[in-house]
């Protein structure tokens, strides 16, 4: 595999190099030491050009032609290597990790390299780093999501070094290659400058001594980062944090002011520093939305009402679905993989976004958006089966689709979510998530601290667009009855169904009430597969789908031993009287007078019971 080396971070040369992945695992297992960070070389696993950028620099994002593998930095020292280790390892990722050099055991600060089985172009370097992300967490520094970003690898004198190389297929072996343009996003709206008391601000002494002071050369980007995240959290006015981090009077703008006039600080700080500390601690009324930073406050409903406000709007139960599903609530389906609980959600919601019945409940028609997790293809070919089996064209039906997944762990994903909805040409009425765990990588279901911080996240979306968000969830791994993870999920629901198959017939779908917050439980809903066939590929590949179509209750089936079965068998012989049968029964049966009479007593109550037999015997 090819890779380029830089000396230093002011290296305006591109070194490029070839090893197998065993032999690059080798040297950086064992590398140099060095005396600080700023000797250590820089690896990029991709290959540049020849054209400098305007200041001589090869390493440029114009000038990456190929990318051999991705590399993800991770800086919140929360997560140990050993975790990361861990995920990374049941995900079955080829790669190597190694602590970088501000790595502590207290504050674990690591690195992964991943490689590639061949090159790609470098547009699909972003989708690589979200499919590794998603695995660890969502918890990788943004600048991970840089094109031309390069690393230090080398061992510190003094500092801790780990490393840890995982067996594994290559992610690109692992998920399919997704383009995506690079960004090119516009610079963010910078306010006027004007100086800012730090007294007047809500922030402890200590983050005032830090801001006032600054800090040695060799540490000015953590302390940087480390003030703008106290203002951030303090929700202090994004503008106001700007301000504040390229004062000059204060001594923590020594970073942001080193090599650059103070409009251009402002800048440098926008796209990076003060964009990071708020998508780790957003201010609570505002979405921020790609290019700029400083999004308008969200409208919210007026807090209190009256109670006789409340008793005399809305009197009526708004439906989604009639009797079914109320609208504006949150909602989760769930059941085991394979009983069908993605078909019944994405049947729900082709449904309300065409305003056709559900199982002959009437909807309230409206635009839908569908955030998968997995399985896009199959998602084509459910859409295709269900507007060929309805003979409804889904040509201009308000559903929409992700292309990707979305990560509720991570502010940045749930904020471009934000932006991508609020960019639909009309406000969403249902919002489907499938699944709770392709939404949520690296959660833990059991906990119920983390899973609140998703149902809020749900409750937000929720609230902002007036919708119904449904959530596609697995069940229990002991209890079949109840949603996998924490209870909290069942507590934070309004409505809540379970998908299962039927007991009496494999082939049937149940759909059952398991909580309706403020109505009554609707009855079991039963379901049954039809295929359908679809066009062929222009390969002339044929492939198919399935639909759900309503079925009758299907009727407990009871096994029929050897003499019950002899007595059907005499039925549907035509001896259909209770002598003919009686007679015909005794002759077929095998063994002593007392036994045959005993066997036909038997057989035939039972098949009275069964209803097969009309006659009861005397």
């Amino acid at each position: 595999m090819r890779f380029t080396y830089f000396q230093s971070a002011l290296d305006r040369s591109a070194s490029t190099h070839e090893l197998t992945w065993g032999e690059l695992c080798a040297h950086i297992k064992s590398p140099p030491t060095y005396a600080s960070k700023s000797e250590c070389p820089l690896i990029k696993l991709g290959v540049f050009g020849n054209s400098p950028s305007p200041k001589g620099f090869l390493r440029h994002d114009a000038n990456l032609t190929a990318i051999t593998g991705v590399e993800l930095d991770y800086d919140a020292s929360i997560i140990s290597i050993d975790e990361a280790e861990e995920k990374l390892r049941k995900a079955g990722v080829c790669c190597m990790l190694y602590t970088s050099a501000s790595h502590t055991p207290e504050k674990p600060r690591w690195r992964v390299i991943a490689p590639f089985k061949a090159e790609h172009p470098p547009e699909y370097r972003r989708g690589f780093v979200t499919y590794l992300d998603n695995i660890l967490g969502g918890i990788v520094a943004r600048e991970s999501y840089a094109l031309s970003q390069a690393y230090y690898v080398g061992r510190i004198d003094g500092v801790e070094y780990e490393i840890k190389v995982i067996e594994g297929r290559c992610v690109d072996e692992l998920t399919e290659a997704v383009a995506t343009p690079v960004s090119t996003a516009d610079t963010p709206d910078i306010p006027e400058w004007r100086h800012v008391e730090l007294d007047t601000l809500p922030i402890d002494d200590e983050t005032k001594f830090l801001i006032r002071n600054g800090a040695d050369k060799g540490q000015r980007s953590e302390t940087l980062m480390t003030a703008a995240n106290a203002l951030a959290r303090a929700r202090v006015n994004p503008d106001d944090i700007l301000r504040i981090l390229s004062n000059p009077a204060y001594g923590i703008s020594a970073k942001a002011l080193e090599t650059r006039p103070q409009t251009a600080a402002m800048e440098w700080l926008a796209k990076h520093t003060v964009r990071k500390a708020l998508e780790k601690y957003p201010p609570a009324d505002v979405v921020f939305a790609e290019p700029a930073i400083f999004g308008e406050p969200a409208k919210r409903s007026k807090f209190f009402a009256s109670a006789g406000e409340l008793i005399t709007r809305n009197a009526s139960i708004a439906w989604q679905i009639n009797s079914i599903l109320e609208r504006g609530v949150l909602g989760m389906v769930f059941g085991d993989p394979g009983a069908g609980k993605s078909f019944v959600t994405l049947d729900i919601a082709v449904c309300i976004a065409t305003g056709s019945a559900w199982q002959d409940q009437s909807v309230e028609q409206g635009t839908v958006a569908y955030i998968a997790g997995e399985g896009f293809g199959g998602i084509k070919r459910r859409l295709q089966a269900w507007s060929l089996y309805r003979q409804i064209s889904l040509d201009n039906a308000p559903l929409y689709v992700s292309q990707r997944s979305v990560n509720f762990c991570d502010p940045s994903g749930v904020n471009e979510l934000h932006g991508e909805l609020d960019g639909l040409p009309d406000r969403p009425t249902l919002i489907v998530i499938d699944t709770l765990a392709r939404a949520t990588p690296g959660m833990d279901e059991n906990s119920a601290k983390e899973v609140s911080a998703f149902i809020a996240a749900c409750d937000r979306l929720r609230e902002k667009y007036a919708a119904t968000v449904l959530v596609v969830h697995h069940s229990g791994h002991s209890d079949k009855g109840r949603a996998k993870g924490s209870i909290a999920i069942k507590g934070a629901v309004d409505f809540e169904a379970s998908v299962t198959r039927s007991s009496h017939d494999k082939s049937v779908v149940v759909v059952k009430s398991t909580k309706m917050k403020d109505g009554e439980p609707f009855e079991d809903i039963h379901l049954s597969f039809v295929q359908v066939e679809l066009p062929p590929t222009p390969d002339l590949a044929r492939q198919s789908s399935a639909v759900l179509v309503e079925v009758g209750k299907p009727e407990k089936k009871t096994a029929l031993n050897k003499t019950d079965k002899l007595l059907q068998e005499v039925i549907d012989d035509g001896f259909n009287t209770e002598a003919k049968a009686q007679t015909e029964f005794i002759r077929r049966y095998e063994g002593s007078d007392e036994a045959k009479r005993s066997a036909w007593r038997r057989a035939s109550e039972k098949a009275v019971a069964r209803g097969t037999w009309s006659t009861a015997v005397k």
